[in-house]
Parts: C-alpha cells; structure tokens; sequence
C-alpha cells in the first residue's frame, strides 16, 4: 500500500513538473509573441504619423495650387477685358 502511494505520489508530482515545465515553454512563446506584435505595432504607428504628416503635406499643397490657379484665372480675365477694350477702340 505504501508502495503505491509513493509511486502515486511520484506520478503527480512528475505531471505537476511536466505541467509547469509546458506553461514556462507556452509563457516563453507568448512573451516572443507579444514582443513580435509589439514591434509591429510601433512599426505600423510609425507608419500611420508618416501617412497622417505626407496627407497634411499634400492637402496644403493642394491649397497652394487652387490659390495659384485663382490668380492666374483672374489675370486671364483682365488680360481678356483689356484686350476686347483695346480691340474695341481700333475698329473705326
């Protein structure tokens, strides 16, 4: 009876170290993981500033060039006006 209470008792302690043994393994693998996913996720906010900074760049230049197209729009204008008005005053 003894004997099979020791051999019991070793079986389980040998699955309780066996146990223990799996969950420092699977914690190593998490731990590999989440340092993985946490890179990539400073990798892709990286990537999101960058996007955010070059869409703000691009919207300004946007701006820059309808102001342009405006003023060059209104210089066209004159420039006609002029012309129909000096045209006008050649004809007899």
């Amino acid at each position: 009876m003894a004997k099979l209470t020791l051999r019991r008792l070793r079986e389980e302690v040998e699955a309780v170290q066996a146990k223990i043994h799996d969950d420092q393994a699977s914690g190593s693998t998490w731990a590999k993981e989440r340092s993985r996913m946490e890179v990539q996720y400073k990798l892709l906010s990286e990537k999101y500033e960058e996007a955010v900074t070059a869409n703000r760049d691009a919207q300004g230049q946007q701006v820059t060039l309808l102001s342009q197209n405006r003023s060059l729009r209104a210089r066209y204008m004159r420039s006609r006006i002029f012309l129909t008005i000096v045209l006008s005053k050649q004809k007899p």
